[in-house]
């Protein structure tokens, strides 16, 4: 008799996260997935075509929560510092939370053709946020502000730069 499997997509991607955090990309593989789930590697096919995919699949969940919690946190502050505040620390908790796929070169160079597509998709759903702040807080509101001011936070949360110094200058627009 079959055995009946349940949530296994849930699974595959709760045991991905486990090993990026816990040993890195270079741990993670469909054996290695399937043996923590304890089903037969060829069942994961029916799920994801590749290590690259369940892993994109794990960082996508993990965006969406980060996403979430970005847009719950916009109504909850008065200055447009502490938006923009919030939205870097969550982007810093991100990067945080998958350090060892930023920092390990065969990630990296695996996922450089795509990530001119994500990252499009980041600045997008970033924009979206801060839109209605920006047009409310900026001094002299233009069209493009919020995805110039996307674009920085982005890049100065995931390279780790310090906020009071980023806001110094993006402050200026406000």
């Amino acid at each position: 008799m079959p055995k009946i499997l349940d949530n296994v997509k849930a699974d595959l991607i709760s045991h991905t996260r486990k090993l990026l955090q816990e040993k890195g990309y270079g741990a993670v593989s469909m054996r290695a997935v399937a043996f923590e789930c304890h089903i037969a590697p060829g069942t994961i096919y029916n799920y994801f075509s590749s290590k690259d995919e369940m892993i994109a699949a794990c960082m996508s969940e993990d965006w969406g929560n980060t996403l979430d919690s970005m847009k719950g946190l916009v109504g909850r502050f008065r200055s447009i510092k502490e938006v923009i505040s919030a939205i870097y620390e969550s982007i810093v908790e991100y990067t945080g939370s998958h350090y060892r796929l930023f920092e390990d070169p065969e990630a990296v160079e695996s996922y450089r053709i795509s990530s001119k597509k994500y990252h499009g998709m980041l600045i997008e759903q970033l924009t979206e946020i801060l839109d209605a702040p920006c047009r409310s807080n900026a001094r002299h509101y233009t069209e493009g502000l919020a995805e110039f001011i996307a674009e920085a936070v982005l890049e100065r949360a995931v390279r780790g730069y310090d906020f009071e110094a980023f806001y110094e200058i993006i402050g200026q627009f406000f």
